[in-house]
């Protein structure tokens, strides 16, 4: 194998997704209850590139810093932005692996256009933060200390809103509303139905029930 056309990815899935047996013999780490990452390799075969979940005896020794390292690497990928301003207190930033005017109804030959690396790039906020700011101009009051509200429905799909960035009532609401939209548990890829909280390296996982009717 050539080693320079090697490299390392991450993807998050549903924890229960995956058998007791798997998750021991694959490198994967719970991100939390519901939630599994898994490192992939991705080699390059002339123009096409070839994707192996690792198996955990080939993983590297720091299994926390090549998960850290992967999500950095994915978030340098290019995704499709969506800017959702709700209100003046309230913008939500949308990461999709697909366009949006995606119209193909057949399934069946989309798993190589579809990137299923997006949702894990929460799982490095600075890199995610700093893309935003560099593509979308995401401005923080108070340095993004506070971190990141974020919906992930599907693993090719997530929805963040920043605390510092305004009204966080407002923004705990609507991305709890587009997590509804596009979260369908039969679907290939679902995620999870839950809103996580992604602070300071870590990821807390809680439910909230949508009022009657958001702002904006």
């Amino acid at each position: 194998m050539d080693a320079s056309k090697r490299r390392l990815l991450v993807r998050l899935v549903g924890s229960g997704h995956v058998s007791d047996a798997d998750q021991r013999a694959l490198a994967t780490k719970l991100v939390t209850e519901g939630i599994l990452a898994m490192l992939v390799e991705a080699t390059e075969v002339g123009d096409t590139e070839m994707n192996r979940l690792l198996p955990r005896d080939e993983a590297p020794a720091d299994l926390d810093g090549a998960l850290l390292q992967a999500a950095r690497s994915v978030s340098e990928s290019p995704a499709e932005l969506d800017v959702l301003r709700v209100d003046d207190t309230c913008t939500l930033y949308v990461v999709r692996g697909f366009p949006d005017d995606d119209d193909d109804d057949d399934d069946d030959d989309d798993d190589g256009d579809t990137d299923r690396t997006i949702a894990a790039r929460v799982l490095d906020l600075p890199a995610l933060r700093a893309m935003l700011e560099r593509e979308c101009g995401l401005q923080l009051r108070d340095d993004g200390a506070s971190g990141a509200i974020v919906g992930l429905p599907r693993e090719d799909l997530l929805c963040a809103f920043f605390v510092d960035s305004g009204d966080l009532v407002t923004g705990v609401a609507n991305v709890a509303a587009n997590t509804a939209a596009n979260f369908d548990e039969a679907a290939e890829g679902a995620l999870s139905p839950l809103l996580h909280w992604v602070h300071g390296g870590g990821i807390e996982e809680f439910a909230y029930e949508l009022p009657g009717h958001l702002r904006g």
